[in-house]
């Protein structure tokens, strides 16, 4: 009897432990007012429509298909400018994998045409990448991409028209802070 009874007290334990490992079960939690708050995006940014679906940049990237997706757009003048997404893995692995894939912009190139910068800004998430790209060609393009996770999640952050990378990297630490305080 004795054998049974640390058995089952193993058994609880187990239990216990990973029950409370996680502050919250990322398929029921509430993002919809995390993903952006008032004074949180760069000058002329605003937040547009809010959505479920696995964003494009997953099949882009050829990122493992999330459990849980929530897509947020970015406006600047009315016109769609960018967009913040939280991929949410339940197994760590696949979340990795995950990061690996949507935060490899490439290798850093310069040229009289564009130019791509990449950098690892401190104090955003578990691990996190940004990429701010010029292109002279034509009417002239920038975007700043960030990519960054916690815990379960993966954040992508794509700003057009815009190399505020301070003004980027401080919007992710704010959204990180409100993430670790939920997961």
């Amino acid at each position: 009897m004795p054998f049974l009874t640390k058995l089952a007290a193993l058994l609880a334990i187990f239990v216990l432990v990973n029950t409370c490992a996680c502050k919250s079960d990322f398929r029921k939690l509430d993002l919809d007012n995390i993903l952006v708050q008032d004074g949180d995006l760069p000058a002329g940014f605003s937040a547009a429509q809010i959505s479920n679906d696995v964003p494009y940049e997953v099949q882009l990237h050829k990122a493992p298909e999330p459990d849980r997706a929530i897509v947020r757009g970015l406006q600047r003048r009315g016109i769609d400018t960018g967009t913040v997404f939280v991929l949410f893995y339940a197994d760590d692995a696949r979340r990795a994998e995950a990061y690996t894939k949507l935060a490899d912009f490439g290798s850093s190139e310069r040229s009289e045409i564009h130019s791509r910068e990449r950098t690892n800004p401190a104090g955003v998430g578990d691990q996190c990448t940004a990429m701010y790209y010029h292109s002279n060609e034509m009417r002239g393009i920038d975007f700043t991409t960030l990519v960054f996770s916690r815990g379960p999640a993966v954040v992508y952050i794509n700003f057009d028209e815009t190399s505020d990378i301070p003004a980027i990297v401080a919007y992710a630490k704010r959204l990180d802070a409100r993430l670790a305080a939920v997961l």
